[in-house]
């Protein structure tokens, strides 16, 4: 009974040891006002048509991660002006795609497009790749009306990158949740309510970006939920890599695929040759073996990708395999840990593939299944 006794007095001496501890942090960061670093919005969206920035507006990005300039051409996009003839050159190039194409992040000359036009001309083979890429949730609708407005314009490129970032692009768009008491909505259980009241602690949001920001600890945390049988990768991307889908997620992903050849068709009724480029998710790139488990599958999205693209002879180029091969190789970020776009290194490498499987005009694409 001592002993028993005993063991019950230490352990609730090292709880509440620990529970002050906790207490005491928390304090702490109410004290200095410690704030969870997030990815920055882009402010200068033309709001009369959010798939372009206000023409000519000029607005400054900074964060302890990156400080760049988003600078808008005549037509709203983050590029320099173009001339009459480039724009009605077909061996041009239309990059189409969401902030990874505009370069949210680095400055224009360091975005995917910036880079292709450099490392062409030092190829010597100068040309201008036309950047369309837009900041916020899109997807493949706003991709062909992209491409619809381009044309519109004049551009003539006869060679279109059509960029599908496997996160926001492959996930069902959150509806708005009703307010708290509104007719239809759920009421919250016990638990759940603690869960809220826990994650709006600065404790736990100083704990999940220590863990987000750095690769071996979600590694480290991925192979926890796996011991545990947990499910512990919860981020807005997570569902484009369950290995079983909900029928809502299936039904998005199934339309986001149909939607691919129909772009793919009106291309090619306009005398264009499309590529679609898919860019990986950080997580597939950094984490890809600890992802691989019970409850994910890395590469699931990337090969129902593929698959489609072979069934339907469209061309398709996957960037996953070679970065994974770069980070894996020397272990350089090729994302920003927090803001999770490409840093400059990320840019240049996805430009080069690209630029190499534009330039080879192959049938079949590496990174991909022929078409």
């Amino acid at each position: 009974m001592r002993r028993l006794r005993s063991l019950l007095i230490h352990t609730s001496l090292v709880l509440l040891s620990l529970l002050v501890a906790l207490l005491l942090v928390e304090l702490t960061l109410w004290a200095i006002d410690y704030r969870e670093a997030r990815p920055h919005p882009v402010y200068n969206v033309d709001r009369r048509d959010p798939t372009r920035l206000l023409p000519h507006s000029t607005d400054r990005y900074h964060s302890g991660e990156f400080d760049f300039t988003l600078r808008a051409n005549r037509f709203g996009r983050r590029d320099r002006e173009w001339s009459a003839e480039a724009m009605a050159d077909p061996e041009n190039i239309l990059a189409i795609g969401d902030s990874f194409i505009m370069g949210y992040g680095v400055e224009q000359g360091a975005s995917i497009p910036g880079r292709m036009e450099a490392l062409a001309a030092k190829r010597g083979e100068p040309l201008e790749v036309f950047n369309f890429g837009i900041a916020g949730e899109t997807a493949l609708p706003e991709y062909r009306h992209l491409f619809e407005q381009a044309v519109a314009l004049g551009i003539a490129s006869r060679r279109v990158v059509v960029a599908l970032f496997l996160g926001n692009d492959f996930n069902p768009r959150r509806p708005r949740q009703p307010p708290a008491g509104a007719p239809g909505e759920r009421a919250e259980t016990t638990s759940g309510r603690w869960m809220r009241r826990l994650r709006n602690t600065r404790s736990y949001r100083l704990v999940r970006h220590l863990i987000a920001t750095s690769p071996p600890l979600v590694d480290l945390t991925l192979r926890l939920g796996e011991a545990l049988d947990l499910p512990t990768f919860d981020g807005r991307s997570a569902p484009v890599f369950l290995r079983r889908y909900s029928a809502q997620q299936q039904a998005f992903i199934e339309r986001q695929l149909r939607l691919m050849e129909r772009l793919d068709a009106l291309a090619r009724h306009r005398g264009r040759q499309l590529t679609f480029v898919v860019i990986p998710n950080k997580i597939q790139v950094e984490n890809a073996r600890a992802l691989d488990n019970a409850h994910y599958q890395p590469d699931r999205p990337n090969r129902l990708i593929r698959a489609h693209c072979a069934r339907h002879r469209l061309r398709c180029l996957d960037l996953t395999p070679a970065l994974r091969e770069i980070w894996r190789r020397d272990g350089k970020p090729l994302y920003y840990p927090v803001d999770r776009h490409f840093t400059p290194r990320g840019n240049d490498l996805a430009a080069r593939h690209i630029l190499d499987a534009l330039s080879a005009r192959a049938v079949g694409l590496p990174g991909g299944d022929p078409p």
